[in-house]
C-alpha cells in the first residue's frame, strides 16, 4: 500500500498524489516548496482518496492564506 501514499509531483497549481496519501503528507510536500493548499480539513490524517470518496462536504475545513 505504500505506493498508494506517494507524493508524485508538486507544482504551483496542483499536487499529484496517490489515493492513500494524507492531507498531512500533502501539506508537508507543499510547505517544502514554499506553497500551501488553498483549503485543508481540520483533521490532516484523512486520506485523499477517502476524502474524495465521501465528497468532502463538511464544515470542518479551513481556508488557508494562499497569497
Amino acid at each position: 500500500m505504500s505506493g498508494h501514499a506517494a507524493i508524485h509531483d508538486v507544482g504551483r497549481d496542483r499536487i499529484v498524489v496517490g489515493a492513500g496519501a494524507t492531507w498531512r503528507d500533502v501539506l508537508a510536500a507543499a510547505l517544502r516548496e514554499g506553497l500551501t493548499p488553498p483549503v485543508l480539513p481540520e483533521y490532516l490524517d484523512l486520506s485523499i482518496g477517502g476524502t474524495i470518496a465521501v465528497g468532502w462536504r463538511s464544515t470542518s475545513s479551513r481556508a488557508t492564506d494562499a497569497s
